[in-house]
C-alpha cells in the first residue's frame, strides 16, 4: 500500500526511535486503510512535526456509527473491526470525531513526555495502491 511506503520515509524526518516510528506507521496505516475502505475510496492525510512529537490526521467522507470505535478490545473471533483499536494502542492520543466527514488524529511523543508544541504540516492524498 503506497500510504506504507509514504509514512516509512517519514521516519528519517519524524525523529521518533525505531519502535515508535513502527508505531505510528502500523496505526497510521490502518487508519488509512479504513479510510479507503469507508470513506469512498480515498482520504486526506496531515502530518505534523514537532520539536517532542509527531502528530498525523486522516480525514475521509465514510462515517463512523459506533460511539466507542477502538476504544473496546475486538473479540478474538472478530476478523475485522482492529484498525482504530490497534491505533488506541500504539499511539498516545487518538481523537476520533465524525461530522459531516471522519477524522482520526493520531499523536504519539518522541520520548513519552506529555509537552505540546506547534509544528510543520505535510498534507497528501490517500488512495488504494495499484
Amino acid at each position: 500500500m503506497r500510504s506504507c511506503t509514504v509514512l516509512a520515509g517519514f521516519r528519517a524526518r519524524s525523529g521518533l526511535s525505531d519502535e515508535r516510528c513502527d508505531d505510528v506507521v502500523l496505526a497510521a496505516t490502518a487508519i488509512a486503510s479504513n479510510a479507503v475502505e469507508h470513506g469512498a475510496g480515498k482520504g486526506v492525510r496531515r502530518r505534523w512535526t514537532a520539536p517532542d512529537s509527531v502528530d498525523i490526521v486522516v480525514t475521509d467522507d465514510g462515517r463512523i456509527s459506533t460511539l466507542l470505535a477502538g476504544l473496546l478490545h475486538p473479540a478474538p473471533e472478530q476478523i475485522r473491526g482492529r484498525g482504530a483499536w490497534l491505533a488506541h494502542q500504539l499511539c498516545d492520543s487518538v481523537y476520533l470525531w465524525t461530522d459531516p466527514t471522519t477524522t482520526v488524529r493520531l499523536h504519539r511523543h518522541r520520548t513519552g513526555g506529555e509537552q505540546r508544541s506547534r509544528g510543520h504540516p505535510d498534507v497528501g492524498v490517500i488512495r488504494p495502491g495499484p
